[in-house]
C-alpha cells in the first residue's frame, strides 16, 4: 500500500464513522504514512481496533500516534481500544514514548509491542508509566512468530528487565494475559516473575517460555498452579466474565470473528 495509499485510508477515517477494525498488518506504511493514518484517526469517532504489525516503524513513526493519545486524555475522549504494533523498530526511544503517552489514556484494553527491539529500559518504562492502568487486560511484549522471516529483531528485556516485569506483576491488577516470550531471560529472571505471580490473583494467562532455557519443572508447576487458582477464582467472583477468560478474545476483541484471517482467528 505504501505511505501514498496510507491517504487514502487516512481520507477513509475522516468520512467514514462506521468502520470499528482497521487491519494494515504487513502493508508498508512506513513512518510516512503514519502521520496520513493518525490524521484521519484524530477524526474518527468509530475506530477501536488497529493493527499496524510489520510496517517499518520507527520513533518517528509512533511520535503522531503518541501524541494522539495526549490528545484524547488531555480532552478526557475516547479513541482506539486495541494496539498491535508489534515486529516494527520502535526500539526503547519509541516504545518509551509510547508508554509515556498512554499513561493517562485509560480507554487502552490490548497493547503489543513485541519484537521491536526493545530491552530492560522499555520493560522500566512499562512499569512506571502502565502498572496503574485499569483497564489494560492483554499485553504482550514477546516475540511474534514470524518476526524472522520479515527481517525484523526480538525483544530482549534480560534479567534486567524481568525484575521490572515482576514488579509489574506484583501491583497491576487489570491485566488478564501477559506474554515475555523469547526475552533473552533465564531462570532466575523468571523465578522473580513467579514469586510476584504468587501475590497477583487476576492475571489469568501468562506466557513465559525462553528459547533455550529449560525451566525446572517445579517452576513451570508453580507458575501454572498459581495461574489456574486464579482462573478458578474468577468463576466464583465474576462469573459473568467468561469472554475474559478465552485466551482468543483477550488477544482481540469479538470483532475479529468478522475477519477471516489465520492470524486473527485463533487462540
Amino acid at each position: 500500500m505504501h505511505p501514498e495509499g496510507i491517504k487514502h485510508i487516512g481520507n477513509l477515517l475522516i468520512h467514514n464513522q462506521n468502520l470499528v477494525v482497521l487491519d494494515l498488518h504487513n502493508t508498508a506504511v512506513f513512518d510516512e504514512g503514519m502521520s496520513h493514518l493518525v490524521n484521519g484517526l484524530r477524526h474518527s469517532k468509530s475506530l477501536k481496533h488497529l493493527y499496524i504489525d510489520a510496517n517499518g516503524i520507527t520513533v518517528e513513526g509512533i511520535k503522531p500516534l503518541a501524541n494522539y493519545f495526549k490528545e484524547k486524555s488531555n480532552k478526557s475522549e475516547k479513541g482506539i481500544t486495541s494496539l498491535w504494533v508489534s515486529m516494527n523498530r520502535l526500539d526503547d526511544e519509541g516504545t518509551i514514548l509510547l508508554f509515556e503517552s498512554l499513561k493517562d489514556y485509560q480507554y487502552l484494553k490490548r497493547l503489543n509491542v513485541g519484537s521491536n527491539r526493545i530491552t530492560w529500559k522499555s520493560a522500566k518504562a512499562l512499569y512506571e508509566n502502565l502498572v496503574n492502568h485499569k483497564n489494560l487486560i492483554m499485553l504482550d511484549i514477546g516475540l511474534y512468530k514470524s518476526t524472522a522471516d520479515i527481517g525484523e529483531l526480538s525483544n530482549r528485556v534480560t534479567d534486567q528487565g524481568a525484575t521490572y516485569l515482576a514488579k509489574f506483576i506484583l501491583e497491576n491488577r487489570s491485566v488478564r494475559l501477559f506474554s515475555i516470550i523469547h526475552n533473552d531471560i533465564s531462570v532466575i529472571g523468571i523465578e522473580e516473575i513467579a514469586e510476584a505471580l504468587q501475590h497477583n490473583d487476576s492475571l489469568l494467562y501468562l506466557y513465559y517460555t525462553q528459547y533455550g532455557l529449560i525451566i525446572p519443572q517445579k517452576l513451570v508447576q508453580r507458575i501454572n498452579s498459581k495461574l489456574e487458582s486464579n482462573v478458578k477464582l474468577m468463576e466464583q467472583t465474576e462469573p459473568e466474565s467468561s469472554i475474559l477468560r478465552t485466551p482468543r478474545f483477550l488477544k482481540h476483541s469479538k470483532k475479529i470473528r468478522r475477519i477471516d484471517s489465520i492470524y486473527r482467528n485463533r487462540d
